[in-house]
């Protein structure tokens, strides 16, 4: 089992400190990130978004109530196909849904405690959407090219990259007064010196590494490992698997066949939105079919993250 005092979220961002050095001293071509990537969106990314049913049988479970398993996946592609045509129709809204949601997913995996009172959950909402502008905006040269792709009937890419320079000003001033305001108010939310002090160590530490980093490096690292192994950790508790090497083996092995199933449905989209036009780059359609992927895991995954008992728990 892991050391109390070595958690899960120290070594990740220790890992992320090591593989910045590495950056800083190798520079490492466009397609070696894009491999990179490509690997750990296959090995954690898509798969922690796999074990939804298993989340939803839990807390049907746990409400003493039977899952229809029909009804399960018809509302959950259902969500998808919706979702999937609005990013076809309308891509500028679809791109603010997008950022609406994940912002609070992100915030609320992030977040070291959790409790039910309302400021709690605005906070999440506030720091999630500042953390995904940041990763967006803060290699905005890179990114502008992707978003033009979608929303190059509103802006030109240089206009992109004006918006995307002032919004990561924006968010630097968010992130220091948001900072400000949760010390003022750390009582009320139930958070400790020593909970302020973690939480705000920990968002130094992103910040650091996602500027560093090249751009598709620091998206690998906050989503495909940071995120991810922070998702799969609280399924891991919710669905009872110990945390030992066995434990994390039987969760993987157990999210594989949902996985081989999210994989050809991403690819299959991303081949039709490709052919289609409608993104006139692979990686865009990519990105678009993760997005419509995301859209049902979120709802199922946040259920989860209430009914795990992680209430006043911290996970630093």
């Amino acid at each position: 089992m892991f050391s109390q005092h070595f958690t899960l979220r120290s070594r990740i961002l220790t890992l992320g400190f090591v593989v910045t050095i590495i950056c800083l001293l190798v520079n490492l071509s466009v397609n070696i990130q894009l491999t990179l990537l490509t690997i750990i969106m296959l090995v954690t990314g898509i798969p922690h978004g796999s074990l939804d049913f298993y989340l939803e049988e839990q807390r049907y479970a746990e409400q003493k109530r039977r899952i229809n398993r029909a009804v399960f996946f018809a509302k959950y592609l259902l969500y998808m196909l919706v979702y999937g045509i609005l990013w076809f129709f309308l891509p500028n809204l679809s791109l603010i849904v997008f950022i609406c949601i994940t912002a609070y997913h992100f915030g609320e995996i992030d977040w070291i405690l959790k409790n039910n009172k309302i400021l709690n959950s605005i906070l999440i909402f506030i720091y999630g959407l500042l953390m995904i502008l940041f990763i967006i905006t803060n290699h905005i040269d890179d990114t502008a090219p992707l978003i033009y792709v979608l929303l190059k009937k509103c802006f030109t890419i240089m206009q992109i990259v004006r918006i995307g320079a002032n919004i990561l000003l924006c968010c630097k001033i968010g992130f220091c007064i948001i900072m400000a305001f949760i010390f003022t108010v750390r009582k009320s939310i139930n958070w400790s010196l020593r909970d302020f002090s973690d939480f705000l160590m920990q968002t130094l530490l992103i910040y650091v590494i996602c500027t560093l980093m090249p751009f598709y490096l620091s998206f690998t690292f906050y989503f495909g490992i940071w995120h991810s192994t922070l998702s799969f950790d609280v399924i891991r508790r919710q669905l009872n698997f110990t945390n030992t090497m066995q434990g994390w083996e039987k969760m993987i092995k157990k999210s594989l066949p949902f996985v081989i199933i999210a994989v050809f449905a991403l690819l299959l989209f991303s081949f039709f939105n490709y052919l289609s036009f409608f993104s006139s780059t692979v990686l865009t359609s990519l990105i678009v079919g993760i997005a419509v992927l995301t859209l049902p895991h979120l709802q199922v995954f946040s259920k989860a993250v209430r009914a795990a008992s992680m209430i006043n728990q911290r996970t630093f």
